[in-house]
């Protein structure tokens, strides 16, 4: 169902830029405005000048594009003179553990519409893809990576990766936001072994697990060039075959197996920055209503690593576990849902698998049912952090009116809700570490003009 193709990526030129790790960034939508700053001070060919500069308005897609064609041209970038698959491997440290290596590969994939091999997993907002959109016609390339999750519990293909790039030195980045995670990237150009992971894939099914907006900017873009009736080289059927894939009829994605223990995926917890006037805050009134789907344990103020080590246990029992924290309260709470019965009643018209998210029970029974807190009134009132402790420190310092801890969603999870053919609901998952943009860039080739961006 995948069929996955070799490409002439386009690269950083080492000899001009120095070191790669001045020249890469964080994806688009995780880089705040001091973030770009930070990117654009460490070099002036830094990857963010073209996913995100600095110019007002329309301006910015010109931008890109002049830089673009401008880097190729001097030989700040430079496309390989043969068809690569590149291995992406990312070492990154957890808390209490030992480093762990996320492998994967970059490679171009056939778009296909969602259902048609290649499953989403949440929902897409229009002005991210209006803007992403704006951005390919412009400079006519894929600019980012979108990471895809297929399932292989052989660990088949990481075998064949990790034979190609034994004893040769890799490209090496590293992120000044994420220190501690080290970049990894080979060439692998043996056609042999690109015909093998190319046969592998072909029964696969893609989950993307991030870059669901650039995923369908990009099937976008590849409609507006077919309505055009733009010729393109069909895409190559095998590597060596000697047609062209870099066209808007494919797509990179770095490829991750879900079944390799490197995958982790952070839990995304709720921030309550202000709740409803006329809500009861009294502790025996607020603990009667809990009991009524919950059974709780309290923490004292100064006992929150005792909450957040029974957090933990508790996910290793596949509980539905929250910690709930709220201003001007004597206690924290640990919560644990009685029963899961409840949200079929609550949510009747989702699926079995949906209902029983962690974070469809704390939206729909915390957030709506206790605190009061609609569909409606979310995005002013609730806000998003992956670190529990800061959140815990944000409620003991006043800053916050209160925060829900959720454990992560279990990649299980993920995969039968895409099969599903549902959405989960925002901020379901949070995939770690990020992809690192600029690593890899691919240029569409065989002479569409640009259009206006």
């Amino acid at each position: 169902m995948a069929k996955v193709f070799p490409f002439r990526g386009i690269r950083y030129n080492l000899e001009r830029v120095g070191d790669l790790s001045r020249v890469v960034t964080q994806p688009y939508d995780k880089i705040t405005p001091e973030m770009q700053e930070e990117y654009y001070r460490r070099s002036p060919y830094n990857v963010v000048r073209l996913i995100l500069n600095r110019e007002p308005g329309e301006r910015r897609y010109q931008q890109a594009r002049e830089l673009l064609d401008r880097w190729l041209t001097e030989g700040v970038l430079i496309r390989d003179e043969r068809p690569t698959i590149y291995a992406y491997y990312q070492e990154y440290q957890l808390e209490d553990s030992a480093r762990l290596t996320r492998k994967g590969f970059i490679a171009l994939a056939e778009l296909r519409e969602y259902g048609q091999g290649v499953l989403p997993h949440e929902r897409t907002l229009s002005a991210p893809k209006e803007d992403r959109l704006k951005l390919m016609r412009a400079t006519q390339a894929n600019l980012g990576q979108i990471f895809v999750l297929y399932s292989d519990p052989e660990l088949t293909i990481n075998r064949v990766l990790d034979r190609e790039i034994a004893d040769r030195p890799p490209l090496t980045a590293v992120d000044g936001f994420d220190p501690g995670t080290v970049h990894r990237l080979w060439l692998v150009q043996d056609e042999r072994a690109q015909e093998e992971i190319v046969e592998l894939m072909q029964d696969k099914t893609l989950f993307i697990a991030d870059g669901h907006h650039r995923y369908e900017t990009a099937l976008a873009y590849r409609d507006e060039v077919r309505a055009k009736g733009v010729g393109w080289s069909a895409p190559a059927s095998s590597p060596g075959s000697g047609s062209e894939p870099e066209s808007p009829e494919n797509v990179m994605l770095t490829f991750v197996n879900m079944d390799d223990r490197g995958l982790t995926i952070f839990p995304t917890h709720r921030l309550i920055h202000e709740l409803p006037e006329g809500l009861d805050l009294d502790q025996e009134a607020l603990e009667r209503k809990l009991k009524e789907h919950f059974t709780l344990e309290r923490f004292a103020p100064g006992e929150e690593e005792r909450l957040l080590e029974g957090l933990r246990a508790g996910m290793a029992q596949g509980k539905h576990l929250f910690g709930l924290l709220l201003r001007g309260l004597p206690a924290h709470y640990l919560l644990a849902l009685k029963d899961e019965r409840v949200m079929d009643e609550l949510v009747p018209d989702r699926s079995p698998a949906w209902r029983r998210l962690d974070v469809t029970i704390c939206h729909r029974l915390l957030l709506e049912e206790l605190l009061g807190i609609g569909p409606d009134q979310v995005e002013g009132k609730i806000g998003y952090l992956r670190s529990a402790r800061e959140a815990i420190e944000l409620v003991r310092e006043g800053k916050e009116a209160g925060a829900i801890l959720l454990n992560p969603t279990r990649i299980e999870e993920v995969r039968q809700i895409a099969r599903n053919g549902e959405r989960m609901p925002q901020k379901s998952t949070d995939f770690y570490p990020k992809m690192l943009t600029g690593l890899v860039l691919n240029k569409f080739c065989l002479g569409l003009q640009t259009t206006e961006a």
